[in-house]
Formats: structure tokens, C-alpha cells, sequence
């Protein structure tokens, strides 16, 4: 019997008509049709499937899944990027927020604690059992991504906001195991760095889970590393139930600075917390930049938020990046000037040969914690000249029509009672 017509195309037509499928279902529909149709949607169903692997590192179901897959080349040849996350539902990093789940995955979330997770009370705290077989499959892992230096790996150890306050504690145990992981396996490809202050750099007789800054290769793992970030989602006293006390603040701060010295060649930074972490009140920044950035040669996108700090400082970050910088994001950013500060850091951005977006996620203040003043914006071309104290819908805007009609038309505040 004669094929159908269908299959008598030459491959790179049927690939073509393959890319029309929808996804879900008739791309898998599609693919369990026969082996030459299956051929023709294979590259479509891995850019959809398997090109960005997120894995819950607490579930060994999950990382014996992200194995087999690395396991089989022609399918780990289509494999990008390959992320340990925090997240039980193993999200993308910017569908975290605004996310609301209803209650049979609640129930399942709960359900997958008692059994992944071993209650042992000590001293208040609960502690999860590490299971031996996560090392094992975190190392086969890494050793079957080696092979393709395009591959990278990605660390998430950000807040999942949406899920249960205790899990990601537990999951920040297995954070540690990674990192030994990619030493054993001799594994030096970390792509992109994301923390969180649930990651404590306490010391190793305090209780808790610690993040281990002496481990062998934890801190030339790092050197390679294109994009960092730390979000500090609950002020640190706040942390762990019992709060960080002050010793504990300077841990943090001391493993913070120690992981920012090891990064050589960012492409992107990302901060939202305070600079110095724990303090609510007017510290400046001790070091003419905020967080030396001249030293990253080809840092592209900055992203700063939750801060307070002097414009001197602001400026001077920005100056050190000016020739590099294509992405600014601001977010709850609070200078610490009465006058029109805002307008200074306009000219300073416009002024910035190669900036292109700009955007800003949360309001931008100036003055003091007891008279703050919130600056309303305009969108370039809005002729009703409406003011903005943050841009909707977290839009990227070109930066040289922002930065121009802003300051064509001037900022306005409003003065907003109340701390930082």
C-alpha cells in the first residue's frame, strides 16, 4: 500500500506544515501519528518541552525525569537550559507574582510535604530528611549536561511567594548539595545565580540551614556566572521565625559581599533589598558605587530595588556602567535628596550612549522617611500629560522617548506619609 501524499513531502515540509500544529494537544497528537510525522514536529515539541527544564530539587520523581531526559543525546542536544528551583510548581522566575492557586493544589502541596519531608522537631525548628539519592542524580545530572557547553545551569533559590511559607526552608537545605554537586562533578557552568534571604550564611553551629561558603569549588563555580540576583522579600528579623540577630546580619552581609567578589563577568544584576540589608533607616552606601559594577566589562541589564540611598552613589553605579547598559529597571527605589533628584538621574540616564528600555516596577521617592515624595511620570507621546508614580503593566519603554519627554515636561510629586 502507498503512503498517504502527506508523507511523500520532502522532511523540511512536513516541518513546516508541523509548525502550525498547536501545541497542546494536537502537537502530541501529532507526534504519536507515526515516526516520520514525529520526526517533523520533533523540533517544535522540544523547543516547547524540553529546550528550559525547571526541577523541584526536594522530588527525586522530578530530578530522575530531568536525568532520563539528559540521558537520551538526541534529546539533551535540544536542551538549553537546565534550572534547580525552589518552586513545587517550578515556574518561570517572572509568572512568580500575582499567582493564585486554588485548593485541590494546596491539598497536594500539603500532601507532597508529609511525604517528602520528615518532621523532626528540635528546638522549635523543623528539619527535612536529605534523601542520599538527590546527590546521586544532581551529579549524573550535571555530567550529562557537561558535554554541551551550550547547555547552562541555573540556580533558583528566589521566594516562591505563591506556596506554603515553610517548604522553601526545607527545599534551601538541598541548595548546598547542588553546589557540592557541580565541585564532584566538576561541573563550572552556572549561568545565572538567584538568592534570597531564606538562603542564610549563619554559621555552621547556628540552627538552620546554611548556605556553605567553604565547601571545595562552591566559590570558583561562580566565576562564570551571567546573571546574579538577591530579592529580599521579609525584612530579616522576620526570617527563620526567630529573626537574624545582629551577628547573624553580619553573616549575611559577610557571605553576600564574599559571592559578589566572585562574580567576574555579569551580564545582568539584579538587587531588591537594602543595601546594607537589615537596616530601615539612612545608612549610605559605603563604596563609591553601589556594588562596584565598573568592574563587570559587559553588564547589560541592572535591575535595583527596595533601596535607600544617596543620589551621589546612584549616580556614580550608573556612570561606572554607562557605556555597557542596554536594560535599567527600577523598583521601590528612595533617594535620600529633598530636591528634584529624580530630574538629575533623568539627565544622567539620558546621557547613557547605548541605554534602550527602561522600566519601572514601583514607585521612585525622594527626602526623608518622615517626608517622602513620590515622583509621577509621564508615558512618552501622552498628550494628556497623565502622571504615573510606576508604569503599568510592567511595560519596557524605549529609553531615549521616556527620558526626553520626562524631561521636556518635568516630574511632579506628592508627598506620601510614612517609613520606607
Amino acid at each position: 500500500m502507498e503512503p498517504p501524499y502527506i508523507l511523500q513531502l520532502p522532511p523540511e515540509i512536513l516541518t513546516h506544515i508541523a509548525s502550525f500544529v498547536k501545541v497542546e494537544p494536537d502537537l502530541l497528537e501529532l507526534r504519536l501519528t507515526c515516526r516520520s510525522l514525529a520526526a517533523a514536529a520533533f523540533d517544535l515539541f522540544a523547543n516547547e518541552f524540553i529546550a528550559n527544564l525547571r526541577c523541584f530539587v526536594l522530588d527525586p520523581v522530578r530530578l530522575h525525569r530531568v536525568n532520563s531526559i539528559l540521558s537520551r543525546p538526541h534529546l539533551a542536544r535540544k536542551v538549553r537550559e537546565v534550572t534547580f528551583t525552589v518552586d513545587g510548581c517550578e515556574l518561570p522566575r517572572w509568572c512568580l507574582s500575582g499567582i493564585s492557586m486554588g485548593p485541590d493544589h494546596c491539598k497536594g502541596m500539603e500532601n507532597f510535604k508529609r511525604e517528602y519531608v520528615a518532621h523532626t522537631e528540635v528546638d522549635n525548628y523543623f528539619r527535612p530528611t536529605r534523601d542520599p539519592i538527590t546527590s546521586i542524580l544532581l551529579r549524573d545530572i550535571l555530567r550529562s549536561v557537561k558535554p554541551f557547553p551550550k547547555c547552562i545551569v541555573t540556580i533558583d533559590a528566589t521566594y516562591p511567594l505563591h506556596l506554603d511559607e515553610d517548604l522553601p526552608r526545607f527545599c534551601l537545605t538541598f541548595l548546598n548539595n547542588i553546589l557540592e554537586a557541580m565541585y564532584v562533578a566538576e561541573y563550572n557552568n552556572i549561568g545565572n545565580f538567584y538568592l534570597s534571604e531564606l538562603v542564610s550564611f549563619k554559621r555552621p553551629s547556628d540552627r538552620g540551614v546554611s548556605l556553605s561558603l567553604h565547601s571545595p569549588g562552591i566559590l570558583s563555580s561562580l566565576e562564570n556566572v551571567k546573571s546574579f540576583g538577591y530579592k529580599q522579600v521579609l525584612p530579616l528579623q522576620e526570617v527563620d521565625d526567630g529573626g537574624f540577630d545582629e551577628e547573624n546580619v553580619v553573616d549575611q552581609k559577610a557571605g553576600l559581599d564574599i559571592v559578589m567578589q566572585h562574580l567576574m563577568d555579569l551580564n545582568e544584576f539584579h538587587w531588591h533589598a537594602p543595601y546594607d540589608l537589615w537596616s530601615t533607616e539612612f545608612v549610605p552606601c559605603p563604596t563609591p558605587t553601589l556594588f562596584d559594577v565598573g568592574r563587570f566589562n559587559s553588564l547589560r541589564v541592572l535591575s535595583l530595588g527596595g533601596m535607600i540611598c544617596k543620589y551621589d552613589k546612584l549616580r556614580d553605579t550608573l556612570h561606572a556602567c554607562k557605556s555597557t547598559l542596554t536594560d535599567l529597571r527600577f523598583d521601590e527605589l528612595h533617594l535620600e535628596h529633598s530636591h528634584d533628584v529624580w530630574k538629575e538621574v533623568f539627565y544622567v540616564l539620558r546621557g547613557m550612549p547605548v541605554l534602550k528600555n527602561i522600566r519601572v516596577d514601583g514607585r521612585l521617592m525622594k527626602g526623608k522617611p518622615l517626608d517622602q515624595h513620590v515622583a509621577q511620570f509621564l508615558l512618552p507621546g501622552d498628550e494628556k500629560l497623565k502622571r504615573y508614580r510606576f508604569l503599568p503593566e510592567q511595560t519596557d519603554l524605549d529609553a531615549s522617548s521616556f527620558l526626553d519627554w520626562n524631561l521636556e515636561h518635568g516630574l511632579t510629586y506628592f508627598e506620601r506619609d510614612g517609613g520606607f
